[in-house]
């Protein structure tokens, strides 16, 4: 409808805040992180960033919309190429504030870098817990394996190796004896580590979820990995010396099934 009352609203270009971060009718632009996790292109995010380097409003905008339109018909891009060329687009229209990109870019892949290491090592702690842990129930097992497996052989007419019978028994009963204060003392000794794992996990956590990429920000969790990992040394050590000379026992009594059975 025409006429004096009509209000025209000129439509959205592409690549124009608040638009939706396609190339055409395209489909929506992916960035690749460095470690490999994948985010939708957000012009919003770009804008902000140039923005907190000192890029005026207008110069953030007119930037995104050159880095949009350089990357063209791709639906999938490394961060990294992305943050070069709003490097150089800026460079072109506020040099300061590009240097500032820049530096800020190269902070965050340090803070990032070494916070991944230090979710790594984290991760790592814990999974040796667990490890640890499996050691008791894997020797459980394998002890409640033997009557079966020796019951086996003597079916099928082994009459040789009469001591594994007695064997079995014995490595039984001392298991018996001593696997309530070893699951005890392993449970305890894995809720320590635990726990401090898991402090070390939030924190570390609430720290990468901020903007704050100051490697300082980091000392206390990476100082307080050594501590986890003396509680882990303790764990290893208390399991050790208890279920070492069974393991070798019922690693003896194995052998000599082993055999048999494939005899």
């Amino acid at each position: 409808m025409s006429g004096p009352n009509r209000r025209w609203n000129p439509p959205v270009q592409p690549g124009a805040q608040g638009a939706r971060p396609t190339i055409g009718r395209g489909p929506m632009i992916t960035i690749v992180k460095r470690d490999g996790r994948i985010e939708p292109f957000n012009r919003v995010k770009m804008i902000e960033s140039m923005r907190r380097a000192g890029a005026t409003p207008q110069q953030a905008d007119l930037v995104t919309n050159q880095v949009t339109t350089r990357i063209g018909p791709r639906t999938s891009i490394p961060s990294n190429e992305v943050s070069t060329f709003v490097t150089h687009s800026l460079s072109n229209v506020n040099p300061t504030a590009s240097r500032n990109y820049e530096e800020m870019r190269n902070r965050k892949l340090a803070y990032n870098e070494r916070a991944n290491r230090l979710s790594a090592e984290i991760s790592a702690i814990n999974q040796q817990v667990n490890s640890a842990m499996s050691r008791v129930e894997s020797l459980d097992g394998q002890i409640q394996s033997l009557p079966g497996r020796i019951t086996r052989i003597r079916q099928g007419n082994y009459r040789l190796l009469t001591n594994l019978e007695k064997d079995q028994a014995s490595l039984s009963e001392d298991w018996a004896r001593i696997s309530p204060e070893v699951r005890t003392t392993t449970n305890l000794k894995g809720e320590t580590v635990r726990t401090r794992v898991q402090t070390l996990q939030k924190a570390l956590a609430y720290r990468m979820a901020g903007a704050d990429y100051n490697i300082g920000n980091l000392q206390e969790i990476e100082s307080g990995i050594p501590e986890a990992r003396l509680n882990l040394s303790e764990m290893y050590s208390a399991i050790t010396s208890s279920l070492s000379p069974l393991e070798q026992r019922f690693e003896g009594i194995n052998q000599d099934l082993t055999r048999a059975e494939n005899t």
